[in-house]
């Protein structure tokens, strides 16, 4: 164990140049998450245009703003020439221009967390690209533990909060939300053990709206209380743009309905830090 005394501890609150986020208010560096949505709700999709926001420093969904860095995007469901495909087309659609080399790599293959040898290979994978933020597509391919119990659940949080901690790196996972899952209960619509959603420091769960090709993002994050967001994703021929949406354009009982959720969560946040 450690001892490290409060003056070295609080420079690692944020990064030199005194930002900790890579995707300002979503995702941070040194910390685990997910993207969770169910089938075929665009989760690599949204991960794709992450990483490409990332490594090119240019804003996330057009309004988050980014921190340059290097991204490593584990593919463990889709073949190459479909995540080229996909790629090319946000590329196109976004008019971003390729990465400088090394910025964004990518690793299409068997990639596994619940071994030793798959824990030491993913090590070395971050070891050689240097990545700031690892995505991982999707996570129930990276491992064979049953996610509903506890104990494995358990297990898969320990091995990637490791290589958060050990790496400094912003980890994301694609996931699906249970069968049951609901607009309004955050992280606790995963599929698995609510073990899970406690391990995580941040989400970001998707839900199809009433409008085609709009889509409704609720975070969480143990940062802070992100306020939900709306993105409408536009195909063209071979372009495809993912575009964050204004309130004003939604449908006001929609808003009506996420209003009072974010109401609540910021209830059960002035509640926990004893505030009334």
């Amino acid at each position: 164990m450690a001892i490290i005394d409060l003056r070295e501890l609080l420079p690692h609150e944020r990064d030199e140049d005194g930002s900790k986020w890579l995707v300002e208010g979503l995702v941070a560096r040194a910390s685990l998450g997910v993207i969770g949505a169910l089938p075929k709700c665009g989760k690599t999709f949204l991960g794709l245009q992450m990483a490409l926001a990332v490594s090119t420093g240019t804003p996330f969904l057009g309004h988050f703003k980014t921190r340059k860095a290097r991204v490593l995007f584990v593919e463990l469901e889709d073949p190459a020439m479909l995540l080229a495909e996909r790629t090319g087309a946000l590329m196109r659609g976004h008019g971003i221009p390729s990465p400088e080399p090394g910025y964004l790599q990518f690793a299409i293959e068997s990639v596994r967390i619940d071994t030793a040898d798959g824990i030491s290979h993913l090590r070395q994978l971050l070891a050689e690209t240097k990545a700031e933020l690892c995505i991982i597509d999707t996570l129930n391919r990276a491992h064979a533990l049953n996610e509903n119990l506890q104990t494995h659940a358990s297990k898969i949080i320990a091995a990637l909060d490791g290589l958060c901690r050990e790496f400094g790196v912003g980890l994301l996972c694609t996931h699906h939300t249970g069968k049951a899952g609901k607009s309004g209960q955050g992280g606790k619509a995963l599929r698995g053990s609510s073990v899970l959603h406690a391990g995580l420091q941040t989400s970001l769960l998707l839900w199809r709206t009433e409008t085609p090709g709009r889509i409704r993002v609720e975070p969480e994050s143990k940062f802070g209380a992100p306020e939900p967001f709306t993105y409408e994703q536009i195909a063209g021929e071979g372009t495809v743009r993912l575009s964050w949406v204004e309130e004003a354009t939604i449908h006001a009982p929609f808003i009506t309905k996420h209003a009072r959720w974010l109401e609540r969560q910021r209830r059960k946040r002035r509640k926990y830090v004893g505030g009334r």
